[in-house]
C-alpha cells in the first residue's frame, strides 16, 4: 500500500538533506521507502547521488545493496504489480 510507504521526494533531497535521509534510513526499514525526485528543481543524477551518499553511512543492519534495490525498484514493484 502506498500509504504505508514514505516517498523520499517529500524530504526535498539536496546536499543539506543527506543527513535527514540517513537518519530516516536508520529508523525506517528500506522496505517502506520509495525513491522520488523533484527533477524539475534538481537533476535526477544529484538525487541518486544523495541517496547513495546517505546509504554509505547507514547502520541499520541492512545490506547496502538491498537498501538501494528496495528504494529504487522492489518497493515500487510490490505496490504496482497485480
Amino acid at each position: 500500500e502506498l500509504s504505508k510507504n514514505i516517498i523520499l521526494n517529500y524530504l526535498n533531497m539536496n546536499c543539506k538533506r543527506i543527513e535527514i535521509i540517513k537518519n530516516v534510513l536508520n529508523i525506517i526499514p528500506s522496505q517502506k521507502i520509495i525513491f522520488g525526485s523533484d527533477a524539475l528543481y534538481n537533476r535526477m543524477s544529484y538525487n541518486l547521488a544523495f541517496l547513495y551518499s546517505a546509504v554509505e553511512d547507514v547502520k541499520n543492519g541492512e545490506n547496502k545493496e538491498d537498501i538501494i534495490s528496495n528504494i529504487l525498484q522492489r518497493n515500487f514493484l510490490s505496490i504496482t504489480s497485480v
